[in-house]
């Protein structure tokens, strides 16, 4: 490794450290992902003029073309479904199931099926948050941890244990490895279960904790609490409510086997939940005020986007270093068991990336040609890079949090110590777990 390697490498781990410092401090994800691409460049010796106007902005409007219509559908519907009273409605729904004091494990639950289903991380924020809210306020707890449902659902097991899952992690390696959305389900139930079992105990302790802390539930600044008060006899039936869920749920599950093109089928499958929910309570909606509820759900779009654009903005700059380039092809030549070399990997590439969609795919499409030549099970080393995945992916610099503490109105101070124990520490065991019995079943 030359010295210019070496302060490259340095330079973009001190860049993370910016982002991931800065957030705790209440930091915005703009200027700290300026702060970063410029440590990035100036500590790799790139061009500073071309990483900003050329690689930094075209991640940045890359991101808003990708995302955009996405968030812009999404945001809407969250906020049709709070002033409609949808979201009421189906919040008195699951606390009628439950029980008061089982809010929690509620939406939980509720979060966990609607990611299998094959909603996105973001589209489940915005469809769980008046639900949440609801819930959360009727029972007392501290929205805080409005995280730990969220957290549970889209960052924990559906993602990489569950078998036949549609998310990108387990989709990546099943078609480099030509291996089923089911692969190695022995050890997939496993961990599975490892993981419901630790999330659903963590975040119901900390309700408790919570209480016995004296903490209450509050509402940001700016939001009418009248919105969120649980009376059954304003609301709509619950069939109203429930409609343009499952519609989501089918047409997303449905959808995926007649549409290729992912973010068509999420924004088409949005806009007619939006238009089922606008038709079935047009009359609520009106006297609410449809123009201004309207123009305000989009415009909310607009500042969610941009701050997950700034951070896989420098992601985009930081990938184009000479330090990013060594990490990468340095990693692939270490001598290690093949499925222990396969975790790490993906661990590694995920956590830089901060992402475990990306990491799962730049990881396995480096790796697949000496998984197959190494003549291991191919079913264990999907799971295996499905499961790793999902460990160090969600490091105080992931761009997807950015967006969903945005949504919940949360900051990482706040709450980063749940995301953490869900999403870094319960995660690393099942991924110690997934290991274990890869080298002992397989």
């Amino acid at each position: 490794m030359t010295v210019s390697v070496a302060i490259s490498i340095l330079g973009i781990f001190l860049g993370l450290f910016v982002i991931g410092f800065g957030a705790f401090r209440r930091w915005g994800a703009l200027p700290l992902s300026l702060a970063a691409t410029a440590i990035v460049a100036l500590t790799s010796r790139l061009d500073l003029w071309q990483a900003f106007s050329e690689t930094y902005i075209g991640g940045y409007t890359n991101t808003f073309a990708t995302y955009f219509l996405i968030f812009l559908t999404t945001c809407l519907y969250s906020k049709l479904m709070t002033e409609s009273g949808c979201a009421m409605s189906l919040a008195l729904k699951l606390r009628d199931i439950f029980g008061k004091e089982r809010v929690m494990t509620a939406c939980c639950v509720a979060a966990a099926i609607l990611t299998y289903a094959g909603i996105s991380a973001f589209v489940l924020s915005y469809v769980m948050v008046p639900i949440m809210w609801t819930l959360f306020k009727d029972a007392d707890i501290p929205r805080k941890l409005t995280i730990c449902p969220i957290m549970f659902g889209c960052s924990t097991f559906v993602l990489g244990c569950t078998p036949g899952c549609t998310e990108m992690t387990n989709l990546n390696p099943a078609l480099a490895l030509g291996t089923p959305l089911t692969a190695a389900p022995l050890m997939s139930v496993i961990c599975m279960v490892f993981l419901i079992a630790a999330g659903l105990w963590y975040s119901n302790r900390q309700v408790r904790l919570a209480k016995a802390r004296g903490e209450h539930f509050s509402f940001p600044d700016g939001v009418d609490p009248a919105k969120y008060d649980i009376n059954a006899a304003n609301v709509p039936p619950v069939w109203k409510a429930l409609l343009p869920t499952v519609v989501l749920c089918v047409m997303i599950i449905g959808g995926a086997h007649f549409v290729s093109n992912t973010r068509l089928l999420v924004v088409g499958t949005m806009l007619v939940c939006n238009f089922i929910c606008l038709a079935l309570n047009f009359k609520t909606l009106s006297e609410a005020g449809l123009a201004e509820m309207i123009t305000t759900g989009l415009e909310t779009a607009i500042m969610v986007v941009a701050s997950f654009a700034a951070v896989l903005s420098f992601a985009a700059v930081a990938q184009t270093s000479e330090g990013f380039q060594f990490m990468i092809a340095g990693m692939l030549g270490w001598k290690l068991p093949i499925y222990v070399k396969v975790v790490l990997y993906t661990m590694i590439t995920s956590g830089l990336l901060g992402s475990s969609a990306s990491g799962s795919r730049v990881a396995i499409n480096s790796i697949a040609d000496t998984i197959i030549a190494s003549g291991v099970n191919l079913e264990a080393a999907h799971r295996l890079v499905s499961i790793a995945s999902t460990t160090v992916d969600t490091l105080p610099y992931c761009a997807a949090l950015f967006a969903q503490l945005r949504m919940l109105q949360l900051s990482h101070k706040e709450s980063y110590r749940h995301i953490f124990m869900l999403t870094v520490v319960q995660t690393g065991i099942a991924c110690l777990l997934a290991l274990a019995l890869a080298f002992l079943l397989y």
